[in-house]
């Protein structure tokens, strides 16, 4: 669902709510397997087991669970200048817990490796820097 506004877990609630009442008029729901890693979120089928669609974890803006179902949960992706709401239901409440902490997990080190490569490419450059200037 695209949503026109980011400004916080409201517009995620909004589009959670409002794409729940759709879900139960729906006979059935795709089922899905979420694979994510540092890169980013696969969604694939859960029967093929095809790819879905893939958001890299970069584009990922807003992870919430829904404070009444705490089943479902919901992130906003960006792609391109539009922002996509995509909500999820699992069986637990601590399935869902988990699968936003393993996103946020999935952010942090995402956002420390590219740190750490930085580091690591200035550490480079001024050993090369002193080295051209000793020989």
């Amino acid at each position: 669902m695209e949503i026109s506004n980011v400004e916080g877990t409201e517009d995620s609630r909004r589009a959670m709510i409002k794409l729940k009442k759709g879900i139960r008029e729906i006979a059935k729901v795709p089922q899905v397997v979420l694979e994510i890693s540092v890169a980013g979120v696969r969604v694939l089928d859960a029967t093929t087991k095809q790819l879905t669609v893939e958001h890299e974890i970069t584009r990922i803006q807003i992870v919430c669970q829904d404070e009444r179902d705490l089943n479902c949960f919901a992130y906003i992706s960006q792609d391109g200048d539009k922002h996509f709401c995509h909500v999820f239901c699992v069986l637990t409440a601590d399935v869902a817990t988990e699968i936003i902490i393993t996103l946020g997990q999935a952010f942090e080190d995402n956002i420390l490796g590219s740190l750490k490569h930085a580091a690591l490419f200035r550490v480079n450059v001024v050993k090369r820097m002193a080295k051209d200037a000793v020989g």
